[in-house]
């Protein structure tokens, strides 16, 4: 759980480091944990299976942007458009070194899924 801890306290302060583009993926990635992990019956796998399911969403809108209308739901928004330019720059660069910036990146979300549901237990239980 520490190491889960600083993880995810690593991985927010690169969202300060850079608000303009990754923070906007981090943001996105938080808000979902949050109200996921509002609700008791959601696990923390539960909850990283749709962390990627939205980042896959994002990838897959964005890598077929150029074959298909411009105006895509991401594109509307200006902070999806964003966590979509990071995401994709994200994936490109893990195939240059060897998937590592991604399976960091993984590693992140999983680890903000086992903090959110490891604060919400200690809530519940101070009740």
């Amino acid at each position: 759980m520490k190491r889960d801890i600083l993880i995810a306290v690593l991985g927010l302060l690169c969202a300060f480091i850079d608000i303009n583009y990754i923070g906007f993926l981090i943001a996105l990635n938080l808000i979902v944990v949050l109200v996921c992990a509002a609700f008791p019956f959601m696990k923390k796998n539960y909850i990283f299976f749709l962390l990627l399911i939205v980042n896959l969403a994002l990838y897959f809108n964005a890598i077929d942007t150029p074959f298909e209308k411009p105006e895509l739901w991401t594109y509307s928004i200006p902070a999806l458009a964003n966590a979509t330019y990071v995401l994709v720059a994200l994936v490109y660069a893990s195939g240059f070194v060897a998937f590592v910036p991604l399976a960091a990146y993984i590693y992140f979300l999983y680890s903000l899924c086992v903090v959110a549901c490891g604060i919400r237990e200690k809530f519940q239980s101070l009740r």
